[in-house]
C-alpha cells in the first residue's frame, strides 16, 4: 500500500454518516495527484479509503469509481473543487 497516500487521506478525508454521490474515487485521486504528484489509479485509492474505515455504496470488485461516507467539507474535496478545477 502507497503509505503517502495512505498519510495523505488521512489528512484530508472527513467522516460523514452517509454516502456522498456527489463525489467518488477519481475526484479524490485527482486532488492526491495534484497536490503530491504522485500518480495513483483508481484499485489504489479505493483500496486506501476502505483500509482507513471508510464506506461505499458498492464493492471494488463491481466498480471502479466507487462513492464513500466522505464529507464533501473534506479538504481533498476541496482542493479538487478550487484546485484542480479552478475557477469556473
Amino acid at each position: 500500500m502507497n503509505q503517502s497516500l495512505i498519510e495523505w487521506l488521512e489528512d484530508n478525508l472527513i467522516p460523514r454518516k452517509t454516502i456522498n454521490y456527489d463525489y467518488d474515487t477519481s475526484q479524490i485521486r485527482e486532488a492526491f495527484i495534484h497536490d503530491t504528484g504522485i500518480y495513483v489509479n483508481n484499485a489504489e485509492v479505493n483500496a486506501a479509503i476502505l483500509q482507513l474505515g471508510y464506506h461505499s455504496s458498492t464493492t471494488p470488485e463491481h466498480e471502479l469509481y466507487l462513492h464513500f461516507d466522505i464529507s464533501s467539507q473534506s479538504p481533498a474535496l476541496i482542493k479538487y473543487r478550487t484546485e484542480v478545477l479552478g475557477p469556473h
